[in-house]
């Protein structure tokens, strides 16, 4: 009501909330959603990740979906240690949104064009590319 451009904003850790209502009502208005945490099962299992997604770009909005994954075990200068501790408690390299939740979507019938919408179109539109 105060005018912002919600094209503009993206509600970030979004993935961490299972309700789809949560995510539709966002969707609807116009802003965007961040599943931003993909591959860090702490939060939430990827499996939920999965079908936020796939609910939403069958409803017409993969340009709104930031797929992104900003929990990783490759940190600069991490210890052994410290990498093993991160992964036993579910971050995952950075090839995982690649190697792992894309090929999911894939096998459930996302197309290639909805994908690029989250990852390419998405990124592309908000930064100003």
């Amino acid at each position: 009501e105060e005018g912002a451009d919600l094209s503009r904003v993206i509600i970030g850790h979004s993935c961490g909330n299972s309700d789809l209502c949560y995510h539709f009502d966002i969707l609807k208005r116009g802003a965007n959603v961040g599943l931003d945490r993909i591959g860090y099962g702490v939060f939430m299992p990827d499996e939920i990740r999965l079908g936020v997604a796939m609910s939403a770009i069958a409803a017409g909005y993969a340009s709104q979906v930031m797929l992104s994954q900003d929990m990783t075990s490759q940190y600069y200068g991490a210890s052994p240690e410290m990498v093993k501790a991160i992964e036993i408690r579910g971050q995952l390299g950075y090839e995982y949104i690649m190697t792992d939740f894309i090929p999911k979507l894939r096998e459930a019938g996302v197309s290639e064009r909805s994908i690029e919408a989250c990852l390419v179109d998405l990124p592309r539109r908000f930064l100003g590319y």
